[in-house]
């Protein structure tokens, strides 16, 4: 894929190789290897985006694989929560499709803070897909495992959680070690959000290596492909070898509270255009509009649209929380060396006045 079909702006230290990558993975032009690793289908459910009341509003499995490939990705993949339903049906027609990866964002449990984690899996079977549902009341059972069966995993942001309230550096060394890879950039939280996130995982890291992906978490058609995960891969299997041995870098937009309306907007109306549609076999909207009807008043009032900004602004208030510290020591840091120099350049100093 062209880079030039994107507007890349990577930020912060993608990994540990970051001070090589520029060239090698085409961040100056070339070609690049691009998958948008965290979409959404129909198949995450109709509580997923908290809309009560309507059919899911997302889109569909075929239509998001048309999109995707439409706008030059190389690889198509659905992250939907705690299923892998909607990659078996991309699959089915065909059997096998070299262009897509089964994949699911799977809700996990962190039993000593009582937080909800969000581990995404790539590149998993059905059998792998049942035993992660069954180990996700743990998420460090869960991380281990996918590192056992040579699952890729990729752990999304725990900014927004009781997690949050541990030592942010803390924490990230932890799942670090665990996962070996983090979701840096997250295409629909906002640029505070993912700069935070990129800037915690190169203190927890302390030089390692570590493993990046990006994705947009579109839940609906127009945000996906907006943020990629890339790679100088020529093929679906280098560039899974990629993720696995940390070579791989994040690219493009980031969200916020704007984009993040205008999609729950999006999923709401797209809600209830399927909620009265007729259904073939019934010829009526049956259950499906009545619970539109008996939410209609929550929607009108906007509460939907409330919730989702009350949550975005909750969540940037623990992402300043979280920075806060990372502030100081960057700051501590970076007194640190300007006394190093300065110790240095004195004793240059005195060398060249004692020769003189």
């Amino acid at each position: 894929m062209a880079v030039e079909q994107f507007s890349w702006n990577p930020f912060g230290p993608f990994g540990s190789d970051s001070s090589e990558s520029s060239a090698r993975h085409g961040l100056s032009g070339g070609s690049m290897f691009c998958a948008d690793l965290h979409v959404h289908s129909r198949f995450s459910g109709r509580g997923h985006l908290r809309l009560p009341g309507i059919g899911s509003g997302l889109p569909d499995p075929e239509a998001i694989r048309r999109v995707a490939r439409g706008r030059g990705l190389d690889l198509v993949t659905l992250t939907d929560t705690d299923t892998i339903e909607g990659c078996l049906r991309l699959l089915e027609p065909h059997g096998e499709r070299s262009d897509v990866l089964i994949s699911e964002e799977v809700s996990a449990a962190d039993p000593r803070s009582g937080a909800r984690l969000s581990v995404l899996l790539y590149g998993l079977t059905e059998a792998q897909h049942r035993e992660a549902q069954r180990l996700k009341g743990d998420v460090r059972d869960l991380l281990a495992y996918a590192r056992q069966a040579g699952i890729v995993a990729s752990l999304g942001s725990f900014l927004d959680g009781p997690i949050a309230r541990r030592s942010a550096v803390e924490a990230a060394r932890e799942f670090l070690d665990l996962a070996g890879r983090l979701e840096l950039k997250d295409g629909r939280l906002g640029r505070a959000h993912n700069e935070a996130l990129s800037l915690l995982a190169h203190h927890a890291a302390g030089g390692r290596r570590y493993g990046v992906t990006a994705g947009s978490n579109a839940h609906t058609l127009a945000r996906i492909g907006r943020t990629v995960t890339v790679s100088a891969a020529r093929s679906r299997g280098e560039f899974l070898e990629d993720l696995r041995h940390h070579r791989t870098w994040a690219a493009g937009e980031d969200g916020g509270l704007r984009p993040i309306l205008a999609e729950a907007s999006s999923v709401l109306a797209r809600g209830y255009a399927e909620a009265f549609a007729p259904r073939p076999a019934r010829g009526s909207t049956g259950r499906a509009g009545a619970r539109a009807l008996l939410a209609l008043p929550l929607h009108l009032a906007g509460w939907p649209l409330w919730s989702t900004a009350l949550q975005a602004a909750r969540l940037r208030l623990r992402v300043r929380r979280a920075r806060r510290p990372l502030d100081r020591l960057e700051v501590s840091r970076f007194k640190e060396k300007a006394r190093t120099y300065q110790h240095a350049i004195l004793e240059a100093d005195s060398g060249t006045g004692g020769a003189v």
